[in-house]
């Protein structure tokens, strides 16, 4: 309210262009239903960015981080631990059914979490996924800020395990703001290598897809 006190140019333009937008009948109405009104925390986030005031965050996140306003708060957000439900756990589990579901769609058998892979720390410990191609691939799809740190991470953890089996490992990296690292495209690309040759740039293609989409699903 102080806010458009003082800027009374820029309020005169926020109300033109809520009494103009489309569908804005509905919203002004008495009768209007519960599932077009706007909630109060988000009338106030699009006033501070239509006056170009301050942006942040109006919540903290679940783990008690408040938004410093340096620009990192989202991708902290996507990363913490501390969220549940839509939390990076749950993108990566979507990830995973999404390309799995792609591979096997194109007639290659897969092994979710496989279990045959022997670790010499004697833990329990498996990869994501096995595809049977011409030769034997398994991955362990990551999320990450640092996608070349979180490949040679998992690289450490999975690799000579799955060597010692005869197969190869692909560690296979998404960023947190949705882009495929390279090192999908290498595993999916293993991954389709038993597929004719006229098929294998529809199946890398599709199956990209459906881990970006996966992606954007779960954020």
């Amino acid at each position: 309210a102080t806010l458009l006190h003082r800027f009374s140019l820029q309020k005169a333009r926020l109300v033109a262009q809520g009494l103009a937008a489309n569908g804005s009948t509905a919203w002004l109405s008495p009768f209007t239903p519960p599932y077009l009104v706007a909630h109060p925390a988000d009338v106030i986030m699009m006033l501070r960015f239509l006056l170009f005031a301050d942006n942040r965050s109006l919540q903290p996140c679940f783990c008690g981080m408040a938004d410093s306003a340096d620009g990192r708060f989202l991708e902290h957000v996507l990363t913490c631990s501390s969220i549940r439900g839509a939390g990076r756990t749950y993108r990566h589990n979507l990830v995973l059914a999404a390309v799995d579901h792609s591979i096997r769609r194109f007639g290659v058998m897969t092994a979710l979490e496989p279990s045959f892979y022997e670790y010499d720390d004697g833990r329990h410990k498996r990869p994501d996924l096995t595809c049977f191609s011409a030769s034997p691939v398994a991955t362990d799809f990551t999320i990450s800020a640092d996608c070349d740190a979180a490949v040679a991470e998992k690289l450490d953890k999975h690799a000579e395990a799955v060597h010692q089996r005869g197969h190869q490992f692909v560690p296979a990296a998404i960023s947190i703001f949705g882009v495929c690292h390279a090192s999908m495209d290498a595993f999916l690309r293993k991954a389709f290598a038993s597929c004719p040759q006229g098929v294998r740039g529809l199946a890398f293609l599709q199956a990209k897809r459906a881990a970006t989409e996966a992606w954007l699903v779960g954020t």
